[in-house]
Formats: C-alpha cells, sequence, structure tokens
C-alpha cells in the first residue's frame, strides 16, 4: 500500500501534465518499505549509500510495532529502530491527502483562469438573436420562390455567424468531431439554400427539399445556441467560484 498510492499519486499528477515532487517524508516512508519488505541482504542505505542488510525482530514483533534490525557492511554493529505500523500509515495517508488535495487546487487554478480567457470571447455571441424569426423570413422567401440574387434574406447571416463560431472554437482548441460535425451539417445545408434560391427555375421541382434544410437549420442552430449559452454559463460560475 505504501507504495501503491504513492506510485498511484505520481502516474495521476505526470498525466493530467503536472511536476510531480517526491518530498522528503514520503521518501522516509518509501525507504522504510524497502528495509522492511526489500531484499534481507542487499539494500542501500540512501542517506549514507552504505549497503545493509535487514532484520525484523520476531521476538519482539507486535500487531502494531516491531523492530527492525539493520547491519551494515562496514561492521559498525547493529542499529534497532521501533517502526509503529499505525504512526507510519497515518504519516502515509497525511502526505498523500497534502498531494491530493494540492493537486485539485492546481486544476481549479487552471480552469479557473481558462474560463476567464473564455469569457473574453462567449459562444452564444456569435449567434443572431432571433433565429426563428431569421428562419420564417427564409420559409416565406420559399413558399413565394424569391429571388436570392435581389434579396439576400438571413442566409448568408446565418452563415457568417456558423464560421465565426468554428474559428472561435479552434481558437479555444474546443473544436471536437461533435462541433465539426454539426457546424459543418449547417454550413452545408445553408449552401443549397443559398443555390435554391440562385436558380429560380428549379425552385418549384426542389421546394420540398428547401423546406426539410430550412427546417433542419432552423432546429440545429437553436440547439447549438442553447449548448453555448450552456458553456457560457459554466464558465462564468467556475470563473466566480473564487
Amino acid at each position: 500500500m505504501l507504495y501503491n498510492q504513492s506510485n498511484a499519486i505520481k502516474s495521476l499528477t505526470i498525466s493530467l501534465g503536472y511536476c510531480y515532487i517526491l518530498n522528503d517524508s514520503m521518501k522516509k516512508i518509501r525507504d522504510m518499505r524497502s528495509l522492511i519488505i526489500g531484499h534481507p541482504t542487499d539494500t542501500t542505505i540512501r542517506e549514507t549509500k552504505q549497503k545493509c542488510s535487514n532484520v525484523i525482530n520476531r521476538w519482539d514483533m507486535q500487531l502494531a510495532k516491531f523492530q527492525l534490525i539493520k547491519r551494515t557492511s562496514n561492521k559498525a554493529g547493529s542499529q534497532y529502530e521501533n517502526i509503529e505500523m499505525f504512526n507510519l500509515i497515518q504519516q502515509h495517508n497525511s502526505i498523500i491527502n497534502t498531494y491530493l488535495k494540492d493537486l485539485i487546487r492546481q486544476i481549479e487554478d487552471e480552469r479557473m483562469n481558462e474560463a476567464k480567457e473564455y469569457l473574453k470571447e462567449r459562444l452564444s455571441q456569435f449567434f443572431p438573436d432571433d433565429i426563428d424569426y431569421g428562419c420564417g423570413v427564409i420559409f416565406t422567401a420559399i413558399h413565394e420562390r424569391r429571388d436570392f440574387a435581389r434579396e439576400p434574406f438571413d442566409l448568408i447571416e446565418f452563415k457568417t455567424c456558423i464560421i465565426k463560431l468554428q474559428e472561435s472554437l479552434k481558437r479555444k482548441k474546443m473544436f471536437s468531431s461533435d462541433w465539426t460535425e454539426d457546424t459543418n451539417r449547417i454550413i452545408y445545408a445553408l449552401d443549397e439554400l443559398i443555390k435554391y434560391f440562385s436558380n429560380p427555375l428549379n425552385q418549384g421541382k426542389n421546394k420540398d427539399y428547401a423546406h426539410i434544410f430550412a427546417y433542419f437549420i432552423q432546429a440545429e442552430m437553436n440547439s447549438l445556441k442553447e449548448t453555448a449559452y450552456d458553456i457560457d454559463e459554466e464558465n462564468e460560475e467556475m470563473a466566480e467560484s473564487k
């Protein structure tokens, strides 16, 4: 346990990208563990670099403590050390708790700084104020078969918003596969509607497809806008947490 838990803390810290430093108290505990259950005749004492052999005095062994006998290679005599396991474990757990609290503090501080930086450019700001109204204009245009060249409606505005959203996500390193797929599908649907309105001769036979694209754009943009507001709110709470 004394080795496994400290090794786990080291692995966790490094995997999260933080620096791991083994403090002196933990070194002593790990050394003690090596002396107790390590090689009985070939152990190196960290401080003196001397080889020693270690024996537990079984005549003095109790449930919670025992006596460790160390004999060095220079024949300077035996050293006796009384080991109290409860105290050793308590000290070990205290160090582990300190490591974990410090790690959590580092993560929280980093997340708070990221949130403050994020709020300089909120995702929700890239969406039109009234998506439903804009889509209503598009539905009316489809029904009346208007000419896109004369009246661009809200399609260009919508596409510009989504492109700016993609650029912001990339700057924030938040451009996941889900965001990529969702925003690219919206851009595809917008491009198809732009083609539809740019060719009045084909509007009659493609009207049903235009309605499908318009409904898709309305649903997807509203959904992404709601997600963006949720992310903004989460970062606001994180930035104000301390």
